[in-house]
């Protein structure tokens, strides 16, 4: 009952709305002069034959509405298609290039690549044996004479005797 209501206040909107496109294109024919005449005469049984047919208009079920919500989808899919691909050939050129004419405009892979570098650098030493003798130039930055040998001499001496004596 309901969807009966919503259709009878549609056909009665409609039915409105076609008058007053009738009446304007009246009102318009008449400011015209005699071709406007034949146009005022034509409008109002134009506007009765749709009315009459939106009248006629039953309610669609949900599966015919479902058919043409899916069509509608992919006729924009389509259209959608087919522009992406009138556009993509517009911006390619005619004819291919040869394949010797781009090579005409190759970079030299030289230029494209970075060399590879000389190997000049030493391998690496995971160790070093000892030193056979140290000259006094070699020492020296590491040397600091003691002020007072006599001391140092004892407090090296009783450390090495403790050391020793804890050892069997």
């Amino acid at each position: 009952m309901v969807v009966l209501d919503i259709a009878m206040i549609g056909r009665e909107m409609a039915k409105k709305l076609l008058g007053k496109t009738a009446a304007a294109l009246g009102a318009f024919a008449a400011g015209v002069g005699k071709a406007g005449a034949s146009l005022a005469a034509k409008a109002g049984p134009v506007a009765a034959r749709l009315a009459q047919n939106f009248t006629q208009v039953r309610l669609m079920t949900k599966k015919k509405q479902a058919m043409i919500f899916i069509a509608g989808g992919l006729l924009v899919l389509f259209l959608t298609l087919l522009v992406t691909a009138l556009a993509t050939a517009a911006l390619r050129p005619g004819e291919a290039a040869p394949a010797n004419a781009r090579a005409a405009y190759a970079i030299p892979a030289g230029e494209l690549f970075i060399p590879d570098e000389p190997d000049f650098i030493p391998g690496i030493l995971l160790g070093r044996g000892p030193r056979q003798s140290w000259s006094l130039e070699d020492i020296r930055p590491y040397w600091r004479a003691p002020e007072n040998p006599e001391f140092w001499q004892g407090v090296l001496r009783t450390a090495v005797d403790g050391i020793m004596e804890h050892i069997p």
